[in-house]
């Protein structure tokens, strides 16, 4: 994570339905979040997009593009098993309108890879 990435926001909006804002160093670069581009192995949850606030298909799309936004060179972040997790813990809550800082999305992934060393750990004994 360079600095390219420090004042990284996404911000969700309901108008005509739900939309999801990504801002990068201030208003001047507002844009849309997109579904991510799928690798071979990955599958569409939600053909009609985004969505939060319940545990859905559509919550699955908006976890997995949040943090495939915020570590784009991260291939962990496109494993379900991360970002179902990050569906349930942090997506599912999100209010009606709100906004979701990248040092908030940080400090979940590292409560979440340390929840997954210590499961590992407990696997192995």
């Amino acid at each position: 994570m360079g600095s390219k990435n420090s004042d990284l926001s996404f911000y969700g909006v309901r108008n005509d339905g739900p939309e999801v804002l990504v801002v990068r160093d201030g208003p001047a670069s507002v844009r849309r979040l997109q579904l991510p581009e799928l690798e071979s192995h990955e599958v569409r949850h939600s053909p009609s997009g985004f969505e939060w606030g319940y545990y859905g298909s559509g919550p699955a799309e908006l976890a997995r593009a949040i943090l495939v936004t915020a570590f784009p060179d991260d291939p962990i972040v496109r494993r379900p098993a991360c970002y179902q997790h990050f569906k349930q813990d942090v997506v599912a809550e999100l209010p009606h309108e709100f906004r979701l800082t990248l040092t908030e999305i940080r400090a979940w992934r590292a409560r979440w890879d340390h929840r997954e060393s210590a499961r590992r750990l407990h696997h192995a004994s």
